[in-house]
C-alpha cells in the first residue's frame, strides 16, 4: 500500500509538470503569433496603438478571463472585434472589450530604416518569463516605387 501511495504521488507530480510545460509551450506559440500580427501591422504602416490592439486580439487565448463585456449578455464576437479595432483611444477600446491580462501586456515593436526594413515585435506579459517574438520583412517599398 505504501508503494502505491508513493507511485501515485510521483505520477501525479509528473502529470502536473507535463501539464504546466504544455501550457507554457502553448502560451509561447500564441505570443509568437501575437508578435507576428503586430509586426505585420507595423509593416503595413499602422500606428503603435493599432499594433497593440492587434497583438491583444491575437493573444486572447492566453489573456485570462473576459472582464468586459460580462458573461451575462450575448457576445457577438465579430462585431466586438471589429468595434475594438476601430476604437480611437484606450478608454473607448476598454469600454468595448477587455481581458484581465491585457493591462500586463508589454509590446515592443521596432522598424529598421532604409529601403527594405525589417519589423521586429516582442510580446510578453508582465511578471512572465515567456515571450513571443517575430520578424517581418517589409515588402511594401518594392510596390511603392
Amino acid at each position: 500500500m505504501l508503494e502505491t501511495v508513493l507511485a501515485v504521488i510521483f505520477v501525479t507530480f509528473v502529470f502536473l509538470v507535463l501539464f504546466e510545460l504544455a501550457y507554457s509551450t502553448n502560451e509561447r506559440i500564441i505570443l509568437d503569433y501575437a508578435a507576428q500580427r503586430s509586426a505585420r501591422a507595423k509593416t503595413v504602416g499602422l500606428n503603435d496603438f493599432m499594433c497593440r490592439k492587434t497583438a491583444r486580439l491575437a493573444a486572447i487565448p492566453v489573456s485570462g478571463s473576459r472582464q468586459w463585456p460580462t458573461g451575462d449578455e450575448e457576445f457577438d464576437v465579430l462585431n466586438k472585434f471589429r468595434n475594438y479595432l476601430e476604437s480611437e483611444d484606450e478608454s473607448t477600446a476598454c469600454g468595448i472589450l477587455r481581458y484581465s491580462r491585457w493591462k500586463d501586456m508589454d509590446l515592443n515593436v521596432s522598424s529598421g530604416g532604409g529601403l527594405i526594413s525589417d519589423t521586429k515585435a516582442e510580446v510578453r506579459f508582465a511578471g512572465g518569463f515567456i515571450r513571443g517574438e517575430a520578424k517581418v520583412e517589409a515588402h511594401a517599398p518594392y510596390y511603392m516605387q
